[in-house]
């Protein structure tokens, strides 16, 4: 939009809204108390909201953020094409030169057209080698041209399916639009109410029509702009590559539609889908609150200073955890499997690579054994927690450290040097944005695999809005209800964030891009190639969150079926009468290094049950190790989980343990130790079915207390199985929507009609800093006058006044 456009929407919204709380909505509660109860309130009734179908799809709508509980459904009215009568049929069939068919909708009706313009229409009409076939509600059209059949009524979608139809001229009522794009035809829009407008520009915009104001219409431009349509096969291109984009769909929208009714219904009205915005008061939903302290704040300060098919796939995933390499493979892994060549670049080799596609590693020798040595020497265990905010800058200079060595090292440079040519790229996010260069380097599509859920790093690339009063950043470890401390915390974290991301991070990756690339491009263009987000995120594991388009939910699509357990394993689990509690911190977090005092307070815990323990333990001996208690160095994790003997699971709270514990319905115990740990462990303690306990309050006393409570108490169980129905409750699986998706951007050539406008505006614009700038000056203008005008009128007043005390 333009400024004036963006002022009119702005004002108009706000419009709105006061005519709803102004007159609407107390108009509505009057009529609920009068007709259902007097103890209901609107408020109550307009919140309580399961689910919105949308008769809307980006192949016919422009791309915004949905939350969760909002679903696509354009285009379920549509059937497919039935035969048509003989007479249509036979006239169709027998239009050699093609068919131009018009019809102005059910509620505008042709015969109501003024005759200056209804004249103009048959005049161009009669023009033409083509027939028309004209929705016309009368017995006689007046002047009828030879070329022109009527019909009072005419199956639509029939007609549009058949392939002498070259051309529809129409209102732009939404249902004529969707099955205009579901057929491929090109479109002569002519608007005259409502939404038609915006159905017509969007017509435009997607360029497989054109719009002719209803005003503007005369016989010369009714022909001009038809002979451009039906000699252009630019807008027929267009209309098929729409209809294309509206046909690829998981499912079809009515089935769509009855999934998600149901699964309200299997759901219990699914709050789980229900995003926090909605209980937020709206000065907290605004940021009002935090706003005002920091103007305060700010104040204060100034004045105290101054007074599809087979594709070549690049994988580019450099952390040295074994948990994002996982992932990473996982996806890459189920790449192969479908036939595509695959080429990942990791610190790890993969063990068991597939046998169905190609799959080569470029290894980052060096990086796993450096890696290694950097958990022994900072021991997170003993480590006083720092203030995440803090922390943002040092976080930021590692990882900078480490888009630097994974571009200079050997192997990386050969591959940017070599001849090689990708279709995608696929890089995994985590504040490297020279490591995207990859995908302009090579010319593809870029995709972005988000390990973390949906954060301010991967938001920012595709324009997804972060509303900070109910989205807290995943290091700091806050719920979705945040209170006002923590609201003006998680501001000021995502501004620090912002701050340095702008300041230092970016201009050190765009030197990385420009050093270590051929011709590199500028940071900023390669940050905003994204054509798609995958999110290892959702409703059963996360806070819901609005998205756009370009980003997809795909988590647990590393969670494999149970498999067999080794034989002794398997007898150990089968044979604990009382139970089995499963012990692991992860991956990166080694047991063996946790400070004595703690290890021998689990210990102790441990030796008080009746219950056995599997304990992940990386070393030979457990020293004063209980006789409940196993040990081993590596563990099937998923496989035990499944199993129907264990009863808790002891976990670090890794996004990867969350989500399989979540998958097989297991409580939990949450220690997290740092990074997003911290928010799991709250999600998982806000979901009931688990307790957090931080490390750092961890003794016998309070450990042993919170295994019985969960032992003890089936709430967390029956929580448990809850989560895990809403996991596996999906269209498909997570690995499939994954595939689906990457191959999607590779059918359609990126998702260009997936991006929001929010990137192509500046961050002024984006925030209607220019609107509210213009506002507060006309505000200023008009109390300025009013004041001048006021004073004007009490000097005239006090005049008069004293005029007629002399005279009496």
């Amino acid at each position: 939009m333009t400024l004036y456009e963006r002022y009119l929407n702005a004002f108009t919204y706000s419009y709105f809204q006061l005519i709803n709380h102004l007159y609407t909505f107390p108009q509505q509660d009057k009529l609920l108390k009068k007709y259902f109860s007097n103890n209901l309130e609107l408020a109550d009734v307009m919140y309580n909201v399961s689910l919105v179908l949308l008769n809307s799809h980006p192949s016919t709508n422009q791309p915004v953020p949905y939350v969760p509980n909002m679903v696509d459904i354009g285009g379920y009215h549509v059937k497919p094409p039935k035969k048509l009568p003989d007479d249509l049929q036979q006239f169709l069939d027998n239009s050699k030169q093609g068919v131009i068919y018009f019809s102005l909708g059910s509620n505008v009706k042709s015969v109501f057209l003024p005759e200056q313009k209804r004249q103009a229409i048959l005049n161009a009409f009669s023009k033409l080698k083509m027939n028309v076939l004209w929705k016309w509600e009368d017995d006689v059209l007046p002047g009828q041209p030879p070329n022109v059949r009527l019909g009072k009524w005419l199956p639509q979608q029939d007609i549009l399916a058949h392939p002498n139809v070259k051309l529809f001229i129409t209102h732009s009522g939404l249902l004529s639009t969707i099955e205009t794009i579901y057929h491929g035809v090109p479109v002569l829009a002519i608007p005259i109410m409502g939404d038609q407008m915006l159905n017509a520009q969007r017509v435009v915009n997607q360029g497989f029509g054109v719009k002719l104001n209803f005003a503007d219409l005369s016989e010369e431009l009714l022909l001009e702009t038809i002979n451009e349509l039906l000699t252009n096969p630019k807008y027929t291109q267009n209309a098929k590559r729409r209809a294309k984009v509206f046909h690829d769909r998981m499912t079809k929208p009515l089935d769509t539609a009855i999934y998600w009714i149901e699964y309200v219904v299997r759901h219990g009205g699914a709050p789980h889908l229900r995003v926090a915005g909605t209980d937020l008061v709206w000065y907290q939903y605004f940021l009002l609150d935090v706003i005002l302290i920091v103007l305060v704040l700010s104040v204060v300060v100034f004045v105290t200073l101054n007074y599809g098919h087979s594709a070549k796939i690049l994988g580019v995933f450099p952390l040295s955890a074994r948990s994002h390499y996982i992932l990473g493979s996982s996806l890459m892994k189920a790449l192969a499997n479908r036939g595509h060549d695959v080429t990942v670049v990791s610190p790890f080799s993969e063990k068991h690579p597939p046998k169905n596609g190609t799959y080569r590693d470029i290894i980052l020798t060096g990086f796993a054994e450096e890696h290694d040595k950097k958990i022994k020497q900072l021991n997170m265990f003993g480590k006083r927690k720092m203030h995440p905010t803090i922390m943002v800058p040092l976080m930021s200079s590692f990882m900078v450290a480490m888009a630097e060595d994974t571009l200079n090292h050997t192997n990386v440079q050969k591959l940017i040097h070599s001849d090689e040519t990708f279709d995608v790229v696929i890089v995994e996010e985590f504040m490297n944005q020279a490591h995207k260069a990859f995908a302009t380097h090579f010319k593809s599509h870029l995709i972005v695999l988000s390990t973390m859920g949906a954060n301010v790093w991967v938001n920012d690339l595709v324009g997804n809005p972060t509303p900070l009063a109910y989205v807290p950043d995943f290091i700091l470890g806050y719920s979705n209800l945040m209170t006002f401390c923590e609201r003006v915390i998680n501001t000021i974290h995502y501004t620090v964030k912002q701050i340095v991301d702008r300041a230092y991070v970016r201009p050190k990756q765009d030197q990385l891009i420009k050093k270590y690339f051929p011709n590199g491009p500028n940071v900023e263009d390669v940050m905003y190639n994204v054509s798609l987000v995958l999110v290892n995120s959702h409703q059963s594991t996360n806070f819901p969150v609005p998205y756009v388009p370009q980003m997809v939910d795909i988590g647990g699509y590393h969670v494999q079926p149970p498999k067999k357990l080794p034989k002794d394993l398997q007898e150990y689990l089968d044979n604990a009468k009382n139970g089995v509690i499963y012990f692991s911190l992860g991956s990166n977090m080694k047991s063996y290094l946790m400070p004595e005092e703690k290890r021998q307070a689990i210990i102790n815990a441990f030796a008080k049950l009746k219950e056995d323990v599997l304990w992940k333990w990386e070393e030979d001996e457990l020293p004063g190790k209980p006789t409940n208690v196993r040990i081993a160095k590596w563990l099937p994790q998923q496989d035990i989980l499944a199993h129907p003997n264990v009863k808790l699971f002891i976990t670090h709270a890794g996004l990867l343990s969350t989500i399989e514990t979540i998958y097989h319905g297991m409580p939990v115990l949450a220690i997290p130790i740092g990074g997003d740990q911290t928010l799991n462990a709250e999600q998982i303690a806000s979901q009931g079915f688990g307790l957090a306990l931080s490390f750092h309050d961890l003794n016998e006393e309070l450990l042993s207390e919170k295994i019985n409570q969960l032992l003890h108490s089936s709430t967390y169980r029956d929580n448990a199985k809850v989560r895990s129905q809403i996991f596996h409750d999906r269209l498909m699986s997570p690995i499939d929507t994954a595939m689906y998706w990457i191959e999607y951007v590779i059918r359609h050539g990126g998702t260009r009609h997936l991006r929001v406008a929010a990137l192509d505006l500046p961050w002024y614009q984006y925030f209607l800093l220019d609107v509210i700038a213009v506002l507060g000056i006309a505000g200023a203008v008009i109390l300025y006058l009013t004041c001048k005008i006021a004073k004007k009128l009490c000097r005239v007043c006090s005049r008069q006044k004293k005029q007629k005390l002399k005279r009496q």
